[in-house]
């Protein structure tokens, strides 16, 4: 969701993404990376079949959005030490990006967007170039 004139609690910029996984017998989710909206747990887990449902939650995850690029710059560098390949390719970098940015242009748009249409970096109107 883009709401460009909605406060959002956070530490970085007025974002907040709150995502759920979900699968056979639960989901997941991740209740906050930008934004601090809700006074909920990091990550939350579900598991649920007949007669036995668990919910466990993770208020202990580093959840400050920070931290992954500092964990992400630190891997890249180990695998350049060790001569490895990084966990995520260039091409899957990009994917991402072209993932996120195809939501924002679809934001601005108000149209579909195909993630491997884009070429450039898109930022949600309103923000400083």
């Amino acid at each position: 969701m883009y709401a460009p004139d909605m406060w959002m609690r956070s530490a970085y910029y007025g974002a907040d993404e709150f995502f759920e996984i979900q699968g056979d017998e639960g989901f997941l989710w991740v209740t906050r990376c930008t934004g601090e909206m809700l006074d909920l747990p990091a990550v939350v887990l579900y598991q649920g079949k007949q007669g036995n449902q668990t919910t466990t939650s993770f208020p202990h995850v580093d959840a400050d959005w920070g931290t992954g690029f500092r964990r992400a710059s630190k891997h890249f560098v180990d695998a350049i030490v060790e001569g490895v390949p990084a966990e995520i390719s260039a091409i899957e970098a990009i994917k991402a990006l072209q993932l996120c940015f195809a939501v924002y242009e679809a934001g601005n748009t108000r149209q579909p967007v195909d993630p491997r249409a884009l070429t450039g970096v898109v930022v949600p109107d309103g923000w400083p170039p």
